[in-house]
């Protein structure tokens, strides 16, 4: 049974190691070109998620607030999906990140997250949202089966959450 909340800056090591041990797993054949060698090294996603919770660092555009549930096996983290709000493609949020450890894929946790994401903004009062993703990334599928909606081949928008249902 897999357990989930809000992170906290306790979180920080946690969502670090989660993301790089997820993009190294899963994205094989395909991180070399996509992901630059910093968004590998520990210590440097551990910067950037420091600064993402902390507030002192900010994906362009992002504005606050700014959330990020994680996802638990125990007292794993198994998961994680960031949001913010935002004007980028002239949406109101972004999903910033969702990263799910390879063996634990394939079992509802990246869509229960994606489901705790659009139930906080809907929360907010604001209705559409956008992700970011190279157009190689193999988990556009899951983006897709969410129903975002292509802008370009880099970004998914879903203009209307106030409808959304999976």
């Amino acid at each position: 049974m897999f357990t989930y909340r809000e992170a906290s800056i306790h979180d920080a090591k946690a969502i670090a190691r989660t993301e790089a041990a997820s993009k190294q797993a899963s994205l094989v054949g395909v991180i070399e070109f996509m992901t630059p060698e910093y968004e590998l090294d520990y210590d440097q996603l551990l910067v950037k998620w420091k600064g993402y919770i902390e507030k002192t660092r900010s994906p362009r555009k992002s504005k606050d607030p700014r959330i990020i549930f994680a996802a638990f096996d125990g007292g794993l983290m198994v998961g994680f999906a960031a949001c913010h709000h935002s004007s980028k493609w002239g949406v109101e949020s972004e999903l910033q990140s969702t990263y799910v450890l390879k063996d634990y894929q394939r079992q509802g946790i990246g869509t229960h997250l994606f489901e705790l994401v659009v139930d906080w903004v809907r929360a907010e009062g604001i209705y559409s949202m956008g992700v970011n993703l190279y157009s190689e990334n193999p988990y556009r599928q899951f983006y897709e089966k969410m129903g975002g909606e292509y802008l370009r081949s880099s970004a998914l928008l879903w203009k209307d959450l106030k409808k959304w249902t999976l």
